[in-house]
């Protein structure tokens, strides 16, 4: 049996240094400014752009949901108009249903739309019709609408419509449909 020659540590008496070696000593270390003008951690400069960076970031998403909000009031209405021409004659809403299909955020399943009467009831909206729709819808950003109030988007409670039947499929919004009797208020940029 042939023996297995251990390699020896930098250092060990024996190494012949091909692995190479390293005298310890004092290492001088530049921390200033590098290259690109960055100032490191600690340093007065840093803390000073970390804030307004900070700042900077807020203000850009307050300045999103602003412009969030925006988009979908022009969705929503875009689709209530949609909905007048081709809604059955006893729709006054289109419902916007949530699916559930285990996504990250409960927002997200809000994608069903279905029409609804004034009694309440709740029917499926047929093939071509929705996918027209849903174009529309699928450009509101889903994410606002739990915490911003959108002109044209009404919680299910608040509607004035029988709530059993809503409940029960699922609708958390409704859109009043344009110019149908469904007692809710429109927003004055519809009139």
């Amino acid at each position: 049996m042939s023996s297995v020659t251990r390699k020896r540590d930098t250092g060990e008496q024996g190494n012949k240094g091909e692995s190479g070696s390293v005298t310890p000593g004092e290492a001088a270390v530049d921390v200033g400014a590098g290259a690109d003008g960055d100032v490191p951690p600690g340093q007065p400069d840093f803390e000073q752009r970390y804030a307004d960076m900070k700042h900077q970031a807020i203000r850009a998403f307050q300045r999103y949901e602003e412009l969030s909000v925006e988009v979908n009031e022009m969705a929503i209405d875009s689709l209530s108009s949609h909905a007048a021409d081709q809604a059955p004659g006893d729709a006054v809403a289109v419902g916007v249903a949530a699916e559930y299909d285990e996504l990250e955020r409960p927002e997200d399943t809000l994608r069903g739309l279905r029409w609804v009467r004034g009694d309440g009831s709740v029917d499926e909206i047929d093939d071509e019709t929705v996918m027209g729709m849903l174009d529309t819808w699928s450009d509101v950003d889903r994410s606002m609408i739990p915490w911003h109030e959108h002109a044209g988007l009404v919680e299910r409670d608040d509607s004035g419509l029988p709530g059993s039947e809503l409940a029960r499929e699922d609708v958390e919004y409704v859109i009043p449909i344009r110019g149908r009797e469904h007692g809710m208020d429109e927003p004055a940029s519809w009139r």
